[in-house]
């Protein structure tokens, strides 16, 4: 029964080299996992960064629960689309994306939630 990811699972599900072990150490590479040059703290693309991140979370989550039963599927990682609008830059959706953890009092002990 999944209750977690590993990071492993996290990176097969990112685009390739996105995240990596350096050390000890989980990096992820904000340029790889949006595909966009990102040169300086100051430089926007964290709502894009995070969406992209959680997107992988919740592809590995899928591969994660193949031939899990029901009951005992990792539940954590979420994303809806509404509000799909037209303009002239092209069509738009808007994407809210969540995630769902069982947080006891030892908060050093996080793990997600099944279904």
């Amino acid at each position: 029964m999944p209750s977690d990811l590993t990071f492993q699972q996290l990176a097969n599900a990112a685009p390739a080299g996105a995240i990596s072990l350096s050390g000890d150490d989980v990096v992820i590479s904000a340029s790889l996992l949006t595909g966009d040059t990102i040169d300086a703290l100051s430089a926007s693309g964290v709502v894009e960064f995070c969406i992209k991140l959680l997107g992988a979370a919740e592809a590995a989550q899928t591969t994660a629960n193949t031939g899990v039963a029901t009951g005992s599927r990792l539940n954590s990682f979420f994303s809806t689309f509404s509000s799909v609008s037209l303009s002239n830059s092209g069509p738009t959706a808007q994407s809210t994306r969540s995630v769902t953890g069982v947080v006891p009092l030892n908060v050093n002990e996080i793990t997600g939630t099944t279904i």
